[in-house]
């Protein structure tokens, strides 16, 4: 015993309890970090594959409404598409344009619902057909 009460082992190898504990703490802290890290990887990776979908989505609509002859252009129309799980909320609108009879301004948006709430994606060009 040393003067402080403390009883000293001498040639006594191992470790602590103490030791452990605080070993399998760190480790422990260490991999939820990283789980964290994962799981905002993967919702990262769906909320991209979301958008592109949508984007697809929208410029295939523009495309088949654009080799439609002008008479079967609506000038507003809604629907709801759903690819896999998600489900897009199509709106298209057709205006004539104000420069020129035979100008049309397209205007697409699709809109989806995740867990942080409601995306867009809106598109917009110009096209010629016969009124």
């Amino acid at each position: 015993m040393n003067q402080h009460g403390v009883v000293e082992k001498s040639g006594v190898k191992g470790y602590l309890l103490i030791e452990t504990i605080l070993a399998l703490a760190v480790i422990g802290f260490s991999l939820m970090g990283l789980t964290l890290l994962f799981t905002t990887g993967l919702g990262s990776s769906l909320h991209a594959s979301l958008y592109t979908q949508a984007l697809y989505l929208a410029e295939g609509e523009l495309e088949e409404t654009l080799l439609k002859p002008a008479s079967d252009w609506v000038s507003d129309t809604t629907y709801s598409k759903e690819i896999g799980k998600s489900e897009y909320q199509v709106r298209l609108k057709t205006q004539p344009s104000d420069i020129s009879k035979t100008l049309y301004v397209f205007q697409i948006e699709v809109q989806w619902k995740e867990s942080d709430g409601f995306h867009r994606v809106q598109l917009m060009t110009e096209g010629r057909g016969q009124p």
